[in-house]
């Protein structure tokens, strides 16, 4: 089985590839009787799998270029039980590698995004995306998490790795501020500033 290691400066964190897993959702310090009730089904936003082609629009204009371009999406499938939530923050982190002559180079991107107006439902989604030419530049996505915020705090998180990574790495300085990691502010996209806004538009929520 082919292996390759995650190198980030420190020996602590030299570990091998393992499959992607989700790990299960777990509560934060808010979930209470006042808390809403959100439950993280499934996210799905490493390797292949995360790959969406940009959809085509029947216009008079026509197309002037080859296929159509690959971005990376991110996808979070949830539900809630209150009748309402006025207000929910799901705040994603993305980690890419690229691999070159000198070595593997990571990359990560974060983004809050805002929703209101959360009814009762069991197929909600939530989603962002990565530029086709972010993708190509700099790697495949290879860890993605995701909190939810409600009210200031924490109340359900999820994550999927393709490679070993320490517990809750997204909040882990020896990972972000390792020399093979840069930060890259302004990739990732919420879903109304993407080419997919009007796609399925009445499964998602508003975006504040």
């Amino acid at each position: 089985m082919h292996r390759i290691v995650l190198c980030l400066g420190l020996a602590a964190l030299l570990l091998p590839v393992h499959v992607a897993r989700g790990q299960a959702a777990r509560s934060g310090a808010g979930r209470g009787a006042e808390a809403p009730v959100i439950r993280l089904k499934q996210l799905t936003g490493t390797g292949r799998r995360a790959m969406v082609r940009t959809p085509e629009y029947e216009t008079n204009v026509g197309r002037t270029g080859g296929a159509s371009a690959e971005w990376a999406r991110i996808l979070v499938e949830y539900e809630s039980y209150p009748e309402w939530i006025d207000e929910l923050t799901f705040r994603y982190t993305v980690m890419a590698l690229k691999e070159d002559r000198d070595g593997n180079r990571y990359s990560v991107y974060k983004l809050s995004v805002r929703y209101i107006d959360i009814d009762e439902d069991r197929d909600h989604k939530s989603t962002v995306f990565l530029h086709p030419n972010a993708v190509r530049r700099y790697g495949d996505i290879v860890a993605v998490a995701v909190e939810v915020v409600h009210e200031g705090n924490v109340i359900a998180r999820l994550s999927e790795e393709d490679v070993k990574l320490p517990e809750d790495w997204w909040q882990n300085s020896s990972v972000l501020e390792s020399d093979k990691v840069t930060v890259r502010d302004g990739y990732l996209l919420d879903r109304s500033k993407s080419p997919f806004a009007l796609i399925n538009i009445d499964e998602y929520e508003v975006i504040r």
